[in-house]
């Protein structure tokens, strides 16, 4: 991989690591309703006005903007706001990896491998470690959004995949201008108006900075340099940093939220990612490739 490419990758997933960090962060200064419509509202506005609508079916259209933006990041904000640390929500994401592969096999007939049972096993004995130890500070309702989270976003996998070949910048922007007007919405009938009102007027400066961080860094350039990245590298050297996501986002949070690092978030790390490793090369280790003499 070149070292352009190389650091590319290794800067996007430092930044979604950064990304829970920053979302939690936010969520100090209001409620997760409030701050996903803030999100897309500005992802949308101006973009859309310069993209033209994807070439796709407008009710595909329509369900992607619900269950990617509304629906899976509704959920991750109001699994955040419940107590869900940061770095481990990031962790516990990655399960949607599996989802994906059973989503493909009831849906597609995809098939699934030896390595896949096993990779998806391991990951699920570090998932099954994280509810081992949840305790006061960590909630069950919490960590049911962020499992959810990982579902809309199998769900949402399979539905792009519906899409077809779309601009990737056209697809987030119209697909955030579908989002943000239910957000509000939501926001403004769960949350109430003074919510929404306080957090426009009477919020610091650090959480508008955070805003545009979650908003421009975190879905406007990482997703556009993603596409760039898997659009001029082999998908096999690209998806493998993806791996890195979870590891900013466990440090961040010890970093700069103060979030515990035990023993057990350690080991639990370790068995999602060693999952998710085989998940990935498993056909390379049981089927390596003949020496070139």
């Amino acid at each position: 991989m070149p070292f352009l490419s190389l650091f590319i990758s290794l800067l996007i997933t430092f930044i979604w690591g950064l990304n829970f960090v920053v979302i939690k962060f936010c969520l100090l200064e209001t409620k997760p309703l409030t701050l996903c419509f803030l999100r897309f509202f500005l992802t949308s506005i101006p973009l859309v006005l310069f993209t033209k609508r994807p070439k796709t079916h407008f009710s595909l259209l329509l369900l992607y903007g619900v269950v990617v933006f509304v629906i899976q990041f509704g959920l991750l904000f109001l699994g955040l706001y419940l107590g869900m640390p940061a770095g481990l929500s990031s962790l516990i994401l990655q399960v949607q990896v599996f989802f994906s592969l059973f989503i493909g096999m009831y849906v597609f007939e995809e098939k699934i491998r030896l390595w896949n049972w096993i990779g998806c096993m391991i990951s699920f004995l570090g998932i099954g470690t994280v509810i081992w130890n949840l305790d006061s500070s960590i909630s069950y309702g919490g960590l049911l959004c962020i499992l959810g989270t990982a579902a809309c976003s199998s769900l949402g996998n399979l539905i792009t995949k519906k899409v077809g070949q779309v601009n990737s910048f056209s697809l987030v922007a119209w697909g955030s201008c579908i989002a943000w007007p239910i957000l509000l919405a939501l926001s403004l009938a769960i949350e109430g108006p003074t919510v929404f009102i306080d957090t426009l007027f009477n919020t610091q400066i650090d959480f508008w900075i955070g805003a545009a961080y979650i908003t421009y860094l975190a879905t406007l350039f990482a997703y556009g340099a993603w596409s760039w990245l898997v659009h001029n590298n082999p998908l096999k050297a690209v998806t493998p940093f993806t791996l890195l996501t979870p590891i900013f986002a466990l440090f961040g949070g010890t970093i700069f939220l103060d979030e515990p690092l035990p023993i057990w978030k350690l080991l639990a790390t370790i068995l999602v990612l060693t999952g998710l490793a085989i998940n990935l090369f498993g056909h390379y280790l049981l089927h390596p490739s003949p020496l070139r003499e």
